[in-house]
């Protein structure tokens, strides 16, 4: 039976699609190895980390009136303001605490303390009122006192340059634009809007390129030469080739095979002609076994023959048809010995397009086919597909399912082959053709 409604993707769009993906995937491949996404995801752990993200959050916060420094600069405000500091500034470098710090050097220093010496000598009086002054006494409290100590580091600190920066810093309200990390921040960002690391983000672990990813080419045809490689294809089936029997058509049909004439190559399409042509063919007939019989009809076949063969993977060919029934088209693996086919697509007899097996273990003949409702061959190109997995084949037209079934066939590699045919029946048939723009084979990556 059909699957999945009777619409199927342009086959145009698929090509483009899958040729976009491709060049994503290279894109992506030659973007994992190089040091700008090494520097991104190292930039990315590092602007994600909760040690940045509160660093961020602090230096934003800041308020200069909330910080230490700013207490500082206050209690070296208030001390500048002191007046036994004021005074001890004052008179540290004066000429008359240097006159009078000499003075006490002296022998006469001894008689300051006595009135009538005092009254008889000017020096005398002006040294004592100096040292009982209460600018001296300012200076004396201050002179090696934790209050100097304290202003003369508060001192050294609010005036350094440091201290200066740190100000202008916390009061700049983009001081977050002028740190390191605003730097570091920014160059992520401007990596996290590249073109390749946003297409590396977003496709790396996609499956979209699965194809590319998990399996290799192992077989490609796209028909280019104006003649068909004969180191290929052979233009006969694999089984009347191997036993020596040459082309030979069924009881039931119409054609005879004409070991190539009827395979013609133009403009990249590789083309099986059925035509109106006498001729005699050999036939085989299960009752009488091979005879000669006159053919209305002539048609060609190719064949991989030993030349490919391959054991599950994806399998698919571009092609349309310009025929109508009893013509029928046949796309399919074979096995070796033609006890399996698996058919990409088989127009019947009645001319409609079906995918499916046949398996024959000696005893008993095995067909599942399904029909594919709403596809017309003669519209123009489609993509037709099998993927053989292990226990299972799914058939596929442009990209879009329609049949799966479930199935361990043996692990024997099976070869491609295109047949025309024309089916006995009592319509007359018209010439028909088989067009195949090209070939691809895929194998999961070992």
């Amino acid at each position: 039976m059909g699957l999945f409604g009777n619409k199927f993707p342009d086959t145009e769009k698929i090509e483009k699609q899958d040729a976009e993906h491709k060049r994503l995937y290279q894109e992506v491949l030659a973007t994992a190895n190089s040091e700008d996404l090494k520097e991104y995801l190292e930039l990315k752990d590092e602007v994600s980390s909760p040690e940045f993200v509160n660093e961020k959050h602090r230096v934003t916060g800041l308020k200069w009136k909330s910080t230490k420094e700013y207490s500082r600069l206050k209690e070296f405000n208030k001390l500048t303001k002191n007046k036994d500091l004021k005074a001890y500034f004052e008179l540290k470098d004066s000429d008359e605490l240097k006159s009078y710090l000499e003075f006490r050097k002296t022998d006469a220093y001894r008689d300051i303390t006595d009135k009538k010496k005092r009254k008889a000598s000017a020096d005398l009086e002006r040294y004592f009122k100096f040292e009982n002054s209460k600018v001296y006494k300012s200076f004396k409290k201050i002179e090696g006192s934790g209050t100097l100590n304290q202003y003369l580091k508060l001192k050294e600190e609010v005036e350094s340059d440091k201290f200066k920066e740190y100000k202008a810093f916390c009061e700049d309200v983009h001081r977050w634009n002028h740190t390191e990390q605003a730097k570091k921040e920014q160059r992520f960002h401007n990596l996290d809007q590249d073109v390749n690391i946003k297409n590396y983000v977003k496709f790396h672990n996609s499956d979209l390129f699965d194809l590319f990813k998990f399996y290799d080419i192992t077989f490609a045809e796209d028909f280019a030469p104006e003649k068909l490689d004969t180191h290929k294809w052979k233009t006969q089936f694999h089984l009347g080739s191997e036993f020596g029997q040459g082309n030979y058509s069924l009881e039931n049909h119409l054609q005879a095979y004409s070991n190539g004439r009827n395979i013609e190559i133009s403009r990249d399409y590789m083309t099986i002609d059925t035509r109106a042509e006498n001729t005699t063919a050999r036939v085989w007939d299960k009752e009488r076994g091979f005879f000669q019989r006159e053919m209305n009809y002539t048609s060609g076949v190719i064949s991989t023959g030993k030349s490919f063969k391959q054991n599950e993977g994806i399998f698919k060919i571009k092609l349309k048809t310009d025929s109508h029934a009893p013509v029928s088209h046949s796309v399919q693996l074979v096995s070796p010995k033609g006890n399996i086919q698996i058919k990409l697509l088989q127009i019947s007899q009645k001319g409609k397009p079906m995918v499916g097996l046949s398996t024959y273990d000696g005893k008993r003949h095995t067909v599942r086919t399904s029909r594919i409702k709403g596809l017309n061959t003669n519209a123009g190109f489609h993509i037709f597909s099998v993927e053989w997995q292990k226990e299972m084949l799914i058939w596929k037209v442009n990209d879009k399912e329609v049949f799966r079934t479930e199935i361990k066939l043996p692990k024997e590699e099976m070869i491609l082959e295109l047949a025309s045919m024309v089916y006995k029946t009592k319509k007359k048939p018209a010439p028909g053709k088989l067009i195949v723009d090209w070939i691809k084979v895929y194998k999961k990556t070992a």
